[in-house]
């Protein structure tokens, strides 16, 4: 596991949460999250939230997926989310995925 180190920043009225570590070439990476939390009396939280997402956060996946193609990502997404989201909210996105996410078409062109 890669150690992540981070801060918070301010901007626009906003806490910023700044994420670095080494990649397997050993070259600095640095990645910028909105906390969403605004910076007037949600410091603690902030830096609750930032210690959390220190935690969690995986670069290695996240290097992996930045190759997938949109309707990919989002399969997985979902398939990693069922857990997390009430089951009306699951139907829902599986649905809208499935009609509106166009998987690409892997058959020859007969246009070309």
């Amino acid at each position: 596991m890669t150690n992540v180190a981070g801060h918070l920043r301010e901007q626009n009225g906003m806490y910023q949460m700044i994420l670095s570590w080494k990649d397997t070439n050993g070259k600095r990476r640095t990645k910028s999250i909105s906390t969403g939390l605004p910076v007037k009396g949600n410091k603690k939280r902030a830096e609750s939230l930032l210690r959390k997402t220190q935690k969690e956060f995986n670069p290695e996946t996240m290097q992996q997926v930045s190759d997938l193609p949109v309707s990919e990502y989002l399969n997985r997404w979902l398939r990693e989310s069922v857990m997390n989201l009430p089951p009306e909210t699951y139907g829902r996105y599986a649905y809208d995925l499935g009609r509106k996410v166009e998987l690409p078409d892997t058959s020859p062109n007969p246009c070309l």
